[in-house]
Parts: C-alpha cells; structure tokens; sequence
C-alpha cells in the first residue's frame, strides 16, 4: 500500500493492459502521444485533513449499499410474489374449465 504525496500535483505512471490473445497495450508515452500515460492528479480536499471524515464517508457508501440492496431484495420477492399469484390464478382458471369441460361431456 502506498500513501499519496503532501502536496498536490500531477503524477503520471506506466500502466499495461495484458489481453488473452497474448496482446500488451503500454501506457508510457507523453500526454500527446497514443496511449499516452497513466495520469492522477493528487489535490487536498476537507475530508483528507481529517481521518474520521474518510471513515465516516465509507460508513455511508456501506449504508447506502445495504439500503440498496434491502430495495432489491424487497424488489424481487414482490416480483416473485406476482408470479406466484399470476400461476395460481392460472391453475385456478384451467382447473374451473377442465370441470365444466367434464359435466358438458357427461351430459
């Protein structure tokens, strides 16, 4: 794990994409050039001055993910639970038709 540097700035590093087909595309040139380098631009923010903040602020991406998740849990058992319903309407339906086909061939 590495720390970000004190003062703000622009850093540019080298960075290769490795593909299946044994193929390497290097992130090493200049800004101009095609690829050109791997670049991040290091700035203070609030939350950087203090630990805490950093923390709290991934408290809250946490929370928010188990809040999303909960909705689509919550999502997919009501679309579990229309289905269901719509099967049990079905059965229902074809059941009813199936008798009234039977008494009309008795008669």
């Amino acid at each position: 794990m590495a720390k970000n540097p004190e003062q703000e700035g622009i850093l540019a590093w080298d960075a290769y994409q490795y593909y299946k087909d044994g193929s390497v595309v290097e992130w090493t040139g200049d800004e101009s050039s095609q690829p050109p380098h791997s670049v991040t631009e290091i700035s203070q923010s609030a939350a950087a001055s203090d630990s805490h903040s950093s923390y709290h602020g991934q408290q809250a991406v946490a929370e928010t993910k188990k809040e999303s998740d909960k909705e689509e849990t919550e999502n997919k058992k009501a679309e579990a639970n229309s289905v269901q319903t719509a099967t049990l309407i079905v059965s229902i339906l074809a059941l009813i038709l199936s008798v009234a086909a039977f008494l009309k061939k008795r008669k």
